[in-house]
């Protein structure tokens, strides 16, 4: 029995040797993060991380700030593949996951949490259109605040919002129907102008499609809240 038991040993400890080999590569490729973890007689000091390189690593930056796209080895689109988006988002947690660092070193359980919080918080960004948008004029130098969302829809833009809002809160279940209806192509349609826009480099009039979108989003939310 002894040489069954020695062959499993020795089947369990490549097992584990590989999965440590490969967290220390998904780690370098994904946030140029190195695992403390050792294998065999190769010792290695451990590396120290401050909070600054750990939540922004250069590798996922732009300029000085954490791109959500390169998190998830995406280009900068606005059209993005969502569930390829997913994909890498849930791949990225479960690597990350804090059951895999509980008997890491502080530091190392420090690092996995923000970089789970990283990935989340782009997740998040990336899968709403507006979030996503805003997000692509920030890496490009180009900042929205509330005052200007107000600035730059016109006069009748905003007296129909105020009408719809209006409408939905008086409608039956039919007419309700038929304004998500017509407020999903509204939608659609202004985020292929979007789309275009970020293509052309016209970010000054994609800021613009940005504003309507919101206001947009803000009615299909009501909708849906009056509608449950």
């Amino acid at each position: 029995m002894a040489q069954p038991i020695v062959r499993y040993s020795r089947r369990l400890i490549t097992l584990i040797n590989m999965s440590s080999l490969t967290m220390n590569r998904l780690n370098e490729s994904l946030f140029g993060f190195k695992s403390m973890a050792t294998n065999g007689s190769d010792h290695q000091s451990p590396r120290k991380f401050d909070s600054l390189s750990i939540s922004m690593p250069d590798k996922i930056k732009t300029g000085d700030m954490v791109d959500f796209f390169k998190v998830f080895d995406l280009k900068h689109e606005f059209d993005l593949d969502l569930e390829l988006v997913k994909k890498r988002f849930l791949s990225i947690q479960r690597l990350y996951h804090p059951d895999k660092f509980a008997s890491k070193s502080e530091e190392e359980q420090k690092s996995s949490g923000i970089h789970s919080s990283t990935a989340n918080q782009a997740f998040k960004t990336l899968q709403d259109p507006y979030q996503r948008g805003i997000h692509l004029l920030q890496l490009n130098g180009i900042t929205i605040d509330e005052d200007e969302k107000q600035l730059q829809l016109d006069d009748d833009f905003l007296e129909e919002m105020i009408d719809l809002n209006e409408t939905i809160l008086v409608s039956d279940d039919e007419k309700l129907g038929i304004v998500k209806k017509e407020m999903q192509e509204r939608v659609n349609q202004i985020l292929g102008e979007i789309s275009v826009c970020f293509k052309a480099n016209n970010l000054i009039e994609m800021k613009q499609l940005l504003g309507r979108l919101k206001f947009f989003q803000n009615i299909m939310h009501k909708i849906h809240e009056i509608s449950r």
